[in-house]
């Protein structure tokens, strides 16, 4: 008798982001380290807000939900935006494909969904410091099978973890050159 595969969920949550991702666990799961999936799914919420699983009464700004290639190649979009972001690079990205992100300003993103139908939804630096974020800890915590990946994915380089301390930096560094560049106010003289 064939044993039924179960499915298995894990979730990554940051404060505006919740991912929610499911799959069949393999067997390669007892020769690594961290479980290694097949056949996955996932659902992505960013929130406009703290807790994107307490909001009842507010819609999310934006629910994606997609298959693994789908999954890897918003992971390997976003990831790749925001090491060329805080590197200070404002060149975009290869555009094409199922995601598109470009920089609006300092503290504003687009993020361009293509499929199923286009849209846009505007992000700010903090929801796109959470979706790279849960996107990291999924990375770094789950495996997903070498030969399902695509080609194209398969080869992607080492990430570095660079948002930690690093939407801190873009805040302060925001403030302090939108500081610089309003005029100085007019000194004030005082005579006795």
């Amino acid at each position: 008798m064939a044993a039924i595969a179960t499915l298995t969920t894990y979730d990554y949550q940051a404060p505006s982001c919740l991912l929610r991702v499911t799959g069949q666990l393999s067997a390669l799961s007892q020769l690594t380290r961290q479980p290694v999936l097949r056949g996955l799914r996932f659902d992505l919420q960013i929130g406009p807000g703290e807790n994107p699983e307490a909001m009842p009464d507010s819609s999310p700004l934006l629910t994606l939900k997609g298959e693994e290639n789908q999954l890897l190649e918003l992971s390997d979009r976003v990831q790749n935006y925001v090491q060329g972001h805080l590197q200070g690079q404002v060149t975009a990205l290869p555009q094409g494909g199922w995601i598109t992100l470009t920089r609006l300003g300092l503290t504003r993103h687009a993020l361009q969904i293509n499929q199923p139908r286009p849209r846009v939804v505007i992000l700010s630096t903090l929801q796109l410091a959470d979706l790279a974020d849960v996107l990291d800890q999924m990375d770094s915590q789950l495996q997903v099978r070498a030969e399902e990946r695509s080609p194209a994915v398969r080869q992607r380089p080492a990430r570095v973890r660079l948002w930690i301390g690093s939407v801190a930096a873009v805040l302060v560094a925001a403030v302090l050159g939108h500081q610089w560049l309003l005029p100085n106010p007019p000194a004030v003289v005082r005579s006795p």
